[in-house]
């Protein structure tokens, strides 16, 4: 065994260790096409609507999402997604979010085996939950809403601005440009595995602070990885 596999069988025994982590079962019927909501939108679309082709295991990207909500205070969130593993062409991809500000605290991990695309849970696929408590749950997608899952609008009526470069942590990312109306969104390629930079709009900020072309774990020591 690799140096690298003895480390990711040692962390997988060490969380084992130090919590509840036993992957209760749960079947699930989606009766709403679900989708996400203001910021969240914008990490949920496919990967080739920004420009990414393909993913590589050990692709991770962390984003902040900040949102006017009308209190004093914009809302922080923060979530990362890693490709963690691999099932012949399925990944299993790891998206774990957290919360900023006065309501700091972990949120949910959450870890699907899905096709290149969107990271959604699909009819009959694997999907684990790990909850704030380290508690782990196997969760089987039985039948999937009807109607299309809410999504955000890219790129029907956008305008294309042009290239530039934008700063991402200590390194930088050629961006394609984007407008509709006073709102801006960059994309790129290069910035796997999702494609997003950045979006702006009044009420919304999106940005990726975060990046690396390997170095993703997976938190849930269920399910595979090619780590």
């Amino acid at each position: 065994m690799t140096r690298t596999g003895r480390f990711g069988w040692a962390l997988a025994a060490l969380a084992l260790a130090l919590g509840p982590v036993t992957a209760e079962a749960q079947v699930v019927i989606r009766r709403s096409a679900g989708g996400g909501s203001g910021g969240m939108l914008w990490l949920e679309a496919a990967p080739s609507t920004y420009g990414v082709t393909a993913w590589t295991v050990g692709q991770w990207a962390r984003y902040s999402v900040s949102e006017n909500v009308g209190a004093p205070m914009p809302m922080m969130q923060f979530r990362t997604i890693g490709v963690v593993g691999r099932r012949g062409n399925d990944f299993w991809v790891e998206t774990a979010d957290e919360f900023g500000g006065m309501a700091s605290g972990r949120g949910m991990v959450r870890k699907v085996l899905v096709p290149f695309g969107a990271i959604a849970e699909r009819a009959g696929g694997e999907t684990y939950l790990m909850s704030p408590d380290s508690s782990v749950r196997r969760q089987t997608l039985l039948r999937a809403a009807s109607g299309p899952a809410r999504r955000a609008a890219f790129p029907e009526g956008w305008t294309r601005a042009g290239e530039e470069p934008v700063s991402v942590g200590s390194a930088t990312v050629r961006a394609v440009h984007w407008r509709k109306g006073e709102t801006e969104l960059w994309t790129s390629a290069e910035a796997g595995p999702l494609g997003l930079v950045r979006y702006r709009s009044a009420d919304v900020e999106v940005e990726l602070v975060g990046r690396g072309a390997s170095g993703a774990r997976s938190q849930i020591p269920f399910g595979g990885s090619g780590r």
